[in-house]
């Protein structure tokens, strides 16, 4: 469920009732009000997308930029232009009229006829026919969406920006080289949220044993890429500070840990192989003491389900994202291998 107070204030209501009852049931709000993971996703990607547009983007990027160089010169004095709205300036001034949008997509199709695109090395480019998308603030991703199409059809953007046509309205949004590079930063750095928000979305049955391990992916890969790119940094760190917050609740979550013990394709294997050991502890022993309180219990066979989560999707992203040692991998455990 969302984090919300109100949401907050239903779980503390819920358990005060089933503790009431004769026996008590011993519902502790904290072990399972479960978050909903493309909330927590989109929370930290407004905080970064924040970071794009902040009063002090460039002095904090100067600053995290150690290199003193002509490109570093380059990149801040397009950042202080904000590229971001620029983008988003592009986007609605193409495709203000319908006439004015054919006109831009007919460039994109004569182009790739007339082989008039070419790529950094000087080959022959095909655009893609894709379209420009306009961001919307309520629907997750588009943010990310509306910089991936701008980006993929930069060729035609800065085509169409030169025609006599629309010099008057469109010359003073022209999008420099740098600024083209902040934006395809901007869109590297949000496409990680998305991959591991489509993954845990594709699943024909998502599972909570897959959000911690999908969530620390997606910390990772962050981590990574600011290693990387000493200039992302500021930006990244941002929606990080909000990551680790909530992969703290995670952690003192026991439905978390009980969901990836349960699971047949991550036992305890993905605890032990990404935790420290004081955690790896901490679950062991809820673990044991759950299982000590309800191991009487008898649950119907039909009850029983077989889980259809596959750590194959983990391993997919942790490649994607050239972070191995993040992936599982091996074959699943038997049957003989689990007693």
């Amino acid at each position: 469920m969302d984090n919300t107070k109100n949401n907050t204030a239903m779980m503390d209501q819920l358990a005060d009732l089933l503790n009431e009852q004769e026996p008590p049931l011993k519902f502790v709000t904290k072990d399972r009000r479960i978050m909903c993971f493309a909330h927590i996703i989109n929370l930290c990607v407004q905080d970064v997308i924040s970071g794009f547009t902040a009063a002090n983007v460039a002095d904090d990027l100067a600053w995290a930029w150690h290199d003193d160089t002509e490109e570093k010169d380059k990149y801040i004095e397009a950042m202080r232009g904000n590229p971001l709205a620029l983008a988003h300036y592009a986007v609605h001034a193409i495709r203000a009229s319908r006439i004015q949008y054919d006109e831009f997509a007919s460039l994109t199709a004569d182009g790739n006829r007339g082989q008039w695109f070419k790529s950094l090395d000087g080959e022959i480019a095909i655009i893609l026919d894709l379209q420009l998308l306009h961001d919307v603030k309520t629907q997750w991703d588009l943010m990310f969406l509306m910089l991936n199409h701008l980006c993929a059809l930069q060729p035609t953007v800065d085509l169409f920006m030169t025609l006599p046509s629309q010099q008057k309205e469109l010359a003073k949004v022209k999008i420099s080289n740098a600024g083209w590079s902040i934006l395809q930063d901007y869109e590297n750095i949000l496409k990680v949220p998305h991959k591991v928000q489509q993954q845990m979305s594709v699943e024909a049955r998502p599972t909570l044993s897959h959000a911690v391990p999908s969530f620390k992916l997606f910390m990772t890969a962050w981590e990574k890429m600011q290693q990387e790119n000493q200039h992302l940094a500021p930006f990244i760190e941002v929606g990080l500070i909000k990551a680790r917050h909530y992969y703290n609740c995670m952690d003192n979550m026991k439905a978390y840990i009980i969901s990836m013990f349960v699971d047949p394709f991550l036992w305890f294997c993905w605890i032990k192989m990404h935790w420290v050991q004081d955690w790896v502890v901490h679950a062991e022993e809820s673990m044991i003491t759950l299982m000590k309180e309800y191991h009487c219990l008898k649950v119907p066979e039909d009850a029983i389900t077989q889980s259809l989560s596959q750590f194959d999707s983990l391993d997919t992203l942790a490649q994607q994202f050239n972070i191995c040692d993040m992936a599982l991998g091996g074959p699943r455990p038997t049957e003989q291998q689990s007693m």
